[in-house]
């Protein structure tokens, strides 16, 4: 795993005890600078990836289906495949809810 996301669960849920065998050197792909992360938590407010939570149902506060999402996704995946020529299914998307990661999938 990219030791850039495998950082916090190797400190926090392992207590530094797991060690990750890949190097972000070897994770490199030419035409990349580095990984992109999008912050979507309330925390994150103000910093430079984060987006309104407008996507929560008042009622009963379950994530409906985020194409706003979708469309700010689609483009990068898009210019990794370009830049990298990667095909989709060398491609990770990590999200917080399997149903964004499947219409993120089905967008491609």
């Amino acid at each position: 795993m990219q030791p850039l996301i495998s950082k916090f669960p190797i400190k926090e849920f392992y207590r530094g005890a797991l060690t990750n065998g890949v190097t972000s050197e070897m994770k490199c792909l030419p035409g990349l600078n580095s990984l992109v992360f999008f912050d979507y938590s309330e925390m994150a407010k103000g910093t430079r990836y984060c987006f309104e939570r407008a996507d929560i149902s008042a009622d009963n506060n379950h994530t409906l289906k985020k194409m706003h999402e979708v469309g700010l996704v689609n483009p990068i995946i898009l210019r990794v495949m370009q830049k990298t020529a990667l095909n989709k299914d060398r491609i990770a998307v990590i999200t917080a809810f399997s149903s964004l990661t499947d219409l993120i999938a089905s967008s491609i």
